[in-house]
């Protein structure tokens, strides 16, 4: 519940009016820090045309970033799973973008949201082995 109401606060317009869906798949930090969610463009975006994106909230400060894109810009595919850590320092998340670090296909990758790097963690190859 506490995760729907933090991503309340998460929806509206980007700038140059791009509609943004609901979030969905929320998740919060253990210690109440940071919210993370999924949220799909609805209109074209910067590289968005309606991809879902992985997003993160430090509810603190207010400021929002897309944990899901690659270092250089957007990512090229979308995403989507998310779990943050319980400080919030964290995100992981499974994409099928193909710029991401790493990437050779979808695979579920580790964000480090205070250094701003992407690691690869599993192939889609190995996924079913986490699902079970």
């Amino acid at each position: 519940t506490i995760g729907w109401i933090a991503c309340a606060a998460a929806t509206g317009r980007a700038a140059g009016g791009t509609r943004f869906e609901d979030p969905y798949e929320p998740g919060l930090s253990a210690d109440g820090s940071r919210v993370v969610f999924t949220r799909t463009s609805g209109t074209v975006g910067v590289g968005k045309s309606g991809r879902s994106s992985v997003e993160v909230q430090d509810l603190k400060t207010g400021k929002r970033l897309i944990a899901s894109d690659a270092e250089a810009g957007p990512a090229n595919g979308p995403a989507s799973d998310p779990a943050i850590s319980t400080d919030g320092g964290f995100v992981v998340f499974s994409s099928s973008a193909t710029n991401l670090p790493g990437s050779d296909g979808p695979g579920i990758y580790l964000r480090d949201l205070a250094a701003g790097k992407t690691t690869r963690v599993r192939s889609e190859e190995h996924t079913s082995e986490l699902q079970s």
